[in-house]
Protein backbone atom coordinates (compact mmCIF):
# COMPACT_ATOMS: atom_id res chain seq x y z
CA UNK A 1 0.00 0.00 0.00
CA UNK A 2 1.85 3.29 -0.93
CA UNK A 3 0.39 6.83 -2.28
CA UNK A 4 0.55 10.41 -2.10
CA UNK A 5 -1.47 12.97 -0.18
CA UNK A 6 -1.92 16.93 -1.57
CA UNK A 7 -3.35 19.78 0.21
CA UNK A 8 -4.34 23.29 -1.03
CA UNK A 9 -5.73 24.73 1.81
CA UNK A 10 -9.51 23.64 1.97
CA UNK A 11 -8.89 21.25 -0.98
CA UNK A 12 -7.42 17.78 -0.84
CA UNK A 13 -6.20 14.81 -3.29
CA UNK A 14 -5.24 11.67 -2.28
CA UNK A 15 -3.70 9.20 -4.58
CA UNK A 16 -3.47 5.47 -3.19
CA UNK A 17 -2.00 2.13 -4.92
CA UNK A 18 -2.97 -0.96 -2.76
CA UNK A 19 -2.27 -4.90 -3.57
CA UNK A 20 -4.02 -7.40 -1.64
CA UNK A 21 -2.42 -11.10 -1.81
CA UNK A 22 -5.84 -12.97 -1.00
CA UNK A 23 -5.04 -16.29 1.28
CA UNK A 24 -8.13 -18.13 0.89
CA UNK A 25 -9.02 -18.28 -2.42
CA UNK A 26 -6.71 -18.21 -5.90
CA UNK A 27 -4.91 -14.83 -6.53
CA UNK A 28 -5.81 -14.34 -9.89
CA UNK A 29 -9.32 -13.74 -9.00
CA UNK A 30 -8.50 -11.31 -6.29
CA UNK A 31 -10.20 -8.05 -6.49
CA UNK A 32 -7.40 -5.41 -6.79
CA UNK A 33 -8.51 -1.77 -6.20
CA UNK A 34 -5.44 0.36 -7.32
CA UNK A 35 -5.09 3.29 -8.46
CA UNK A 36 -7.27 5.32 -5.90
CA UNK A 37 -8.29 8.98 -6.39
CA UNK A 38 -9.98 10.75 -4.30
CA UNK A 39 -10.44 14.77 -4.62
CA UNK A 40 -12.57 16.86 -2.11
CA UNK A 41 -12.95 19.73 -0.93
CA UNK A 42 -15.13 23.30 0.17
CA UNK A 43 -15.41 26.77 -0.93
CA UNK A 44 -17.15 29.59 0.55
CA UNK A 45 -17.50 32.84 -1.59
CA UNK A 46 -16.93 36.30 -0.69
CA UNK A 47 -20.22 37.58 -0.40
CA UNK A 48 -22.39 35.16 -1.24
CA UNK A 49 -24.58 32.88 1.64
CA UNK A 50 -23.73 29.48 -0.32
CA UNK A 51 -20.90 27.00 0.51
CA UNK A 52 -20.23 24.42 -2.27
CA UNK A 53 -18.47 21.28 -0.75
CA UNK A 54 -17.39 18.46 -3.38
CA UNK A 55 -15.91 15.09 -3.49
CA UNK A 56 -14.87 12.79 -6.45
CA UNK A 57 -13.18 9.00 -6.04
CA UNK A 58 -11.80 7.05 -8.87
CA UNK A 59 -10.56 4.04 -8.75
CA UNK A 60 -10.15 0.92 -11.09
CA UNK A 61 -10.92 -2.26 -9.92
CA UNK A 62 -9.25 -5.69 -11.73
CA UNK A 63 -8.45 -8.96 -11.59
CA UNK A 64 -6.29 -10.91 -13.47
CA UNK A 65 -8.30 -13.48 -14.91
CA UNK A 66 -10.98 -10.85 -15.43
CA UNK A 67 -14.93 -11.50 -14.70
CA UNK A 68 -15.68 -14.22 -12.03
CA UNK A 69 -18.56 -15.61 -13.71
CA UNK A 70 -19.82 -17.46 -10.36
CA UNK A 71 -20.82 -13.43 -8.97
CA UNK A 72 -22.87 -11.90 -11.91
CA UNK A 73 -22.75 -8.33 -9.98
CA UNK A 74 -19.66 -7.76 -10.10
CA UNK A 75 -17.29 -6.87 -12.89
CA UNK A 76 -13.73 -5.05 -13.54
CA UNK A 77 -13.45 -1.46 -14.29
CA UNK A 78 -13.57 2.38 -13.86
CA UNK A 79 -15.41 3.89 -11.63
CA UNK A 80 -15.82 7.13 -11.21
CA UNK A 81 -18.15 9.00 -8.01
CA UNK A 82 -18.80 12.62 -8.45
CA UNK A 83 -20.93 14.23 -5.53
CA UNK A 84 -20.99 18.49 -5.68
CA UNK A 85 -22.71 19.77 -2.90
CA UNK A 86 -24.33 23.19 -2.44
CA UNK A 87 -24.72 24.39 1.42
CA UNK A 88 -26.69 27.29 2.47
CA UNK A 89 -26.06 27.57 6.35
CA UNK A 90 -28.72 30.08 8.47
CA UNK A 91 -29.19 31.29 11.89
CA UNK A 92 -32.67 31.70 13.18
CA UNK A 93 -32.39 34.67 15.97
CA UNK A 94 -29.35 34.50 18.65
CA UNK A 95 -30.25 30.69 19.88
CA UNK A 96 -30.91 28.07 16.72
CA UNK A 97 -28.64 27.16 13.77
CA UNK A 98 -28.76 24.75 11.03
CA UNK A 99 -28.09 24.44 7.09
CA UNK A 100 -30.12 22.92 3.95
CA UNK A 101 -27.84 21.12 1.55
CA UNK A 102 -28.44 19.69 -2.14
CA UNK A 103 -25.94 16.97 -3.64
CA UNK A 104 -26.28 15.16 -7.24
CA UNK A 105 -24.34 12.59 -7.37
CA UNK A 106 -23.52 10.53 -10.16
CA UNK A 107 -21.57 7.09 -10.29
CA UNK A 108 -19.89 6.33 -13.90
CA UNK A 109 -18.85 2.87 -14.73
CA UNK A 110 -16.32 2.13 -17.53
CA UNK A 111 -16.61 -2.10 -17.37
CA UNK A 112 -13.99 -3.89 -19.12
CA UNK A 113 -16.32 -6.95 -19.31
CA UNK A 114 -19.99 -6.30 -18.87
CA UNK A 115 -21.52 -8.52 -15.86
CA UNK A 116 -23.20 -11.32 -18.03
CA UNK A 117 -26.64 -10.58 -16.01
CA UNK A 118 -26.84 -7.67 -16.92
CA UNK A 119 -26.67 -5.30 -20.10
CA UNK A 120 -23.89 -5.79 -22.59
CA UNK A 121 -23.22 -2.39 -22.34
CA UNK A 122 -19.36 -1.66 -21.29
CA UNK A 123 -20.19 2.20 -19.86
CA UNK A 124 -23.56 2.24 -17.01
CA UNK A 125 -24.24 4.96 -14.55
CA UNK A 126 -26.55 5.80 -11.68
CA UNK A 127 -27.95 9.35 -11.03
CA UNK A 128 -29.53 10.55 -7.53
CA UNK A 129 -29.69 13.54 -5.23
CA UNK A 130 -29.15 14.11 -1.56
CA UNK A 131 -31.03 16.42 0.29
CA UNK A 132 -30.53 17.07 3.78
CA UNK A 133 -31.03 20.01 6.54
CA UNK A 134 -30.49 20.26 10.48
CA UNK A 135 -31.76 23.00 13.20
CA UNK A 136 -29.76 22.93 16.46
CA UNK A 137 -28.97 25.24 19.18
CA UNK A 138 -26.24 25.37 22.69
CA UNK A 139 -27.70 25.61 25.83
CA UNK A 140 -24.90 26.07 28.66
CA UNK A 141 -24.77 26.92 32.39
CA UNK A 142 -21.28 27.50 34.83
CA UNK A 143 -21.07 25.76 37.90
CA UNK A 144 -19.11 26.51 40.57
CA UNK A 145 -16.76 23.84 41.60
CA UNK A 146 -14.00 24.20 43.55
CA UNK A 147 -11.59 20.68 43.08
CA UNK A 148 -9.21 19.05 41.59
CA UNK A 149 -7.51 22.54 40.75
CA UNK A 150 -11.02 23.85 38.71
CA UNK A 151 -13.08 26.65 40.11
CA UNK A 152 -15.76 26.46 37.22
CA UNK A 153 -17.50 23.80 35.25
CA UNK A 154 -19.50 24.27 32.04
CA UNK A 155 -21.95 22.13 31.04
CA UNK A 156 -22.90 22.25 27.04
CA UNK A 157 -26.41 20.49 25.83
CA UNK A 158 -26.37 20.67 21.92
CA UNK A 159 -29.65 19.14 20.60
CA UNK A 160 -30.06 19.04 17.17
CA UNK A 161 -32.86 17.73 14.76
CA UNK A 162 -31.79 16.65 10.98
CA UNK A 163 -33.59 15.14 7.94
CA UNK A 164 -32.03 13.41 5.09
CA UNK A 165 -33.56 12.43 1.75
CA UNK A 166 -32.23 10.40 -1.04
CA UNK A 167 -35.09 9.07 -3.45
CA UNK A 168 -34.64 5.16 -4.83
CA UNK A 169 -33.34 4.48 -7.84
CA UNK A 170 -32.97 1.33 -9.99
CA UNK A 171 -29.14 0.07 -9.20
CA UNK A 172 -29.79 -3.29 -11.23
CA UNK A 173 -27.62 -2.47 -14.17
CA UNK A 174 -24.52 -1.48 -12.11
CA UNK A 175 -22.02 -3.77 -10.81
CA UNK A 176 -21.09 -4.44 -6.95
CA UNK A 177 -18.12 -3.85 -6.13
CA UNK A 178 -18.08 -1.82 -2.77
CA UNK A 179 -20.03 -0.14 -0.81
CA UNK A 180 -20.45 2.96 -3.22
CA UNK A 181 -22.61 0.78 -5.71
CA UNK A 182 -25.20 -0.01 -3.76
CA UNK A 183 -27.29 3.62 -1.54
CA UNK A 184 -30.80 2.60 -0.31
CA UNK A 185 -33.80 4.97 -0.47
CA UNK A 186 -33.70 7.21 2.46
CA UNK A 187 -36.39 9.33 4.32
CA UNK A 188 -34.97 9.69 7.99
CA UNK A 189 -35.71 12.16 10.72
CA UNK A 190 -32.77 11.96 13.38
CA UNK A 191 -32.33 13.51 16.72
CA UNK A 192 -29.05 13.89 18.57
Amino acid sequence: NFGVFRNWGDTFLKVEYAFYQDFIQSQSITMQRSPEIEFWGRRFLPNFPLEFRWRGQGINYWRIEGVNTSMPQTGDGLRWDLRPEAVLPFRLGSRFYGAVSAAPRATLYHLYSPPPAGSSDHNVSRELVELRWNVGTALSRVFAFNGLGLSRIKHVLEPEISYLFIPGVNQSKIPIMDEVDRINRRNVFTFA
